[in-house]
């Protein structure tokens, strides 16, 4: 029977194998695992060899960069095909260069992220929206790559994943806002906290939390909310927050006046 294989790429590289992560052995040589984060982000295209021997032997000298980079391929196959039989076939040669090929029942998070950002500009359907975007906030576990090393090569990627992220999160927030009902305002305060997790100083992220949460009579969470922004502005960005932000504690005030008096 075929392993089901699953690659995690956002947040950080991982592999699993039947829902086991077996990546233990990749992670072990730094370069063996650039080489494959490399090919998988290069989405089934060619990747030539001169732009693997720049990307990875730059600044490096070596007498024969050509079959040193033939070496670590080799290798690299040897130690996918120990996690899984098939999975050293992934990297295949094309002339003068190489490319991942996904194995047939494969997943990738990269590729499907990617494919929910798509289908989120094709889609008109509330309800299919809203399936895309819970898809999105599983999907999502950090910027791509975030914890792996000889990476900076994923840093315009990372950028612009992280930018269609969080303006996802605003439309799903708008989406559950205009139903009113109370589910939607605590699915509001799930999907804050999850994006807060990614992006702690976004102030609009932080100013809806506090909204559901004033809106569902959780006011001592919205002023512990509150004081938790003045500190990440304070303790870490050394400014004071956004006038938006000053001025959305009187709304929390007065909520609790409001819940005082009932």
């Amino acid at each position: 029977m075929r392993d089901i294989i699953r690659i995690q790429m956002m947040g950080e590289f991982v592999i699993y194998i039947n829902e086991r992560q077996a990546d233990h052995m990749v992670n072990k040589s730094r370069k063996g695992l650039a080489l494959i984060e490399y090919l998988i982000v290069g989405h089934g295209q060619p990747v030539s060899n001169q732009r693997l021997l720049s990307a990875f032997w730059g600044d490096e000298r070596v007498t024969n960069p050509e079959n040193a980079l033939k070496t670590l391929i080799s290798r690299v196959r040897a130690m996918l095909s120990q996690i899984s039989p098939d999975l050293g076939g992934c990297i295949v040669a094309d002339r003068g260069a190489y490319h991942w090929e996904c194995l047939p029942e494969m997943t990738i998070d990269l590729y499907e992220l990617e494919d929910v950002f798509s289908r989120l500009q094709d889609t008109c359907d509330a309800e299919r929206k809203r399936a895309l975007y819970r898809r999105m906030m599983q999907l999502y576990r950090g910027p791509l790559l975030q914890k792996s090393e000889l990476n900076e090569w994923a840093y315009p990627r990372a950028v612009t994943l992280h930018n269609q992220y969080i303006a996802g999160v605003y439309d799903y927030i708008d989406l559950l806002k205009q139903s009113g009902r109370d589910e939607d305002e605590r699915e509001i305060i799930s999907v804050c906290r999850s994006a807060l997790e990614r992006e702690p100083f976004d102030d609009s992220i932080h100013i809806e939390l506090m909204r559901a949460l004033i809106k569902t009579n959780c006011t001592t969470q919205a002023k512990i909310q509150f004081d938790e922004v003045m500190h990440l502005h304070y303790h870490y960005l050394g400014v004071k927050p956004s006038q938006e932000i000053m001025d959305f504690y009187d709304q929390i005030v007065e909520a609790s006046k409001s819940i005082d008096n009932n």
